[in-house]
């Protein structure tokens, strides 16, 4: 049960029935539910309806974020989506550092420059997309919801109540650093991850999500990477996030991805901002939804620079 409905470009193949209808119900044990603030906000009452009727039909509930406090008649349990235990046993301050490995496998960086753009929805679409064309990309999310999508790995940061992230800052980084060696040394051909909110934002303010920030933009070194931006970002703001981008990656940025679905590529709006990024910084400009030319772009830049080494 997911929140947004971006989510259906990404998986057209799967048919989603009325969350109030009882007739999908029978053949179903569990349900698990993305964000569940972002739900009510969206649907309102009927949220708490439908998780009481799920649960007078015997239907275990279980949730990203606790929300036991919200809704005292309904049982709903929140477990870690990683055994956080398993990494524990495994990292230690004798473990070396590992990042310097993950050029083995190329890296793409989605960065931003505030909350709610849609990377994670485009990390994952870009995933699908290079599949269908025998490139085999694994995701290393930072989302909840990465698993129960085949992202790949995850380290989910996003919800304010992940228990699973509740460990010493001295851990954070050898952490964020083992769990993508892991996945640099699986059978993916690529790596797809990004920060969580706005770059600039969470890196300059030292805010819980800007530390993870910090320490996964320190280890992902990124062969190429994206910004996204959104219609209403000021210059400076792009100018600003693009710069650190730089700084952290020290690696080429492919291109600046435009968020806003409800501006059309040909709209007055959208060509004046892409014509004036694009001026500015000497950065192709693409629309969120136009995946085949951001994988295409992404591909150039990494052929390149294959071509070069």
């Amino acid at each position: 049960i997911l929140p947004s409905l971006s989510y259906s470009n990404m998986i057209q193949d799967i048919i989603i029935d009325d969350a109030e209808s009882d007739e999908w119900l029978d053949s179903i044990d569990s349900i698990i539910l993305g964000d569940i603030r972002e739900l009510i906000k969206i649907y309102g009452i009927r949220v708490h309806n439908c998780l009481l009727n799920w649960q007078n039909r015997d239907k275990k509930l279980y949730s990203f974020v606790p929300i036991n406090e919200m809704f005292s008649d309904v049982k709903i349990l929140t477990p870690n989506i990683i055994d956080i235990d398993r990494y524990k046993h495994s990292i230690s301050p004798k473990v070396p550092l590992v990042s310097s490995l993950l050029n083995l496998k190329p890296v793409i960086g989605v960065f931003g420059t505030s909350k709610k753009q849609g990377k994670f929805t485009l990390q994952m679409r870009m995933k699908k997309y290079f599949e269908l064309h025998g490139i085999k990309a694994g995701v290393f999310s930072t989302e909840h919801q990465g698993l129960l999508l085949n992202a790949g790995g995850a380290f989910p940061y996003g919800a304010k109540n992940c228990s699973m992230i509740e460990l010493p800052l001295e851990e954070f980084y050898i952490t964020y650093d083992y769990l993508l060696f892991l996945m640099s040394i699986s059978n993916y051909e690529l790596i797809i991850t990004g920060l969580q909110s706005g770059t600039t934002t969470e890196l300059y303010q030292f805010r819980k999500n800007g530390i993870h920030n910090l320490c996964l933009a320190s280890v992902m070194t990124p062969e190429v990477s994206l910004v996204v931006i959104n219609m209403f970002d000021s210059l400076k703001t792009i100018e600003k996030t693009i710069s650190l981008v730089k700084a952290f990656t020290r690696k080429e940025i492919a291109c600046v991805v435009i968020s806003n679905f409800d501006f059309a590529e040909d709209s007055e709006e959208y060509l004046k901002l892409a014509a004036d990024v694009c001026e500015r910084f000497g950065l192709p400009c693409v629309h969120i939804n136009d995946i085949e030319d951001i994988s295409n772009v992404i591909v150039t830049v990494l052929t390149k620079k294959r071509t070069e080494y």
